[in-house]
């Protein structure tokens, strides 16, 4: 369930009788794990929202704008 190094990190504090430091080591690796993750879905988010906001804006700029083109035609 766990990475070997997380095993041996508890082997190696409970021998050594420090365990509290292979927990702590143990919890900055998987910190730095989740900032890692955090940051690249964020990147790859990033585009995606921006897409889609364009999207939306230019949906509300055509719904706006064909109204009054087809007015000018008709005239």
């Amino acid at each position: 369930m766990f990475p070997p190094v997380v095993y041996h990190l508890i082997a190696t504090g409970q021998m050594s009788g420090n365990i509290e430091d292979g927990l702590i080591d143990i919890a900055e690796m998987y910190d730095a794990e989740v900032e890692t993750s955090v940051r690249t879905l964020t990147a790859l988010l990033e585009p995606v929202v921006l897409l889609v906001m364009g999207g939306v804006v230019a949906f509300i700029v055509l719904a706006i704008l064909l109204p009054i083109f087809e007015i000018n035609q008709a005239l």
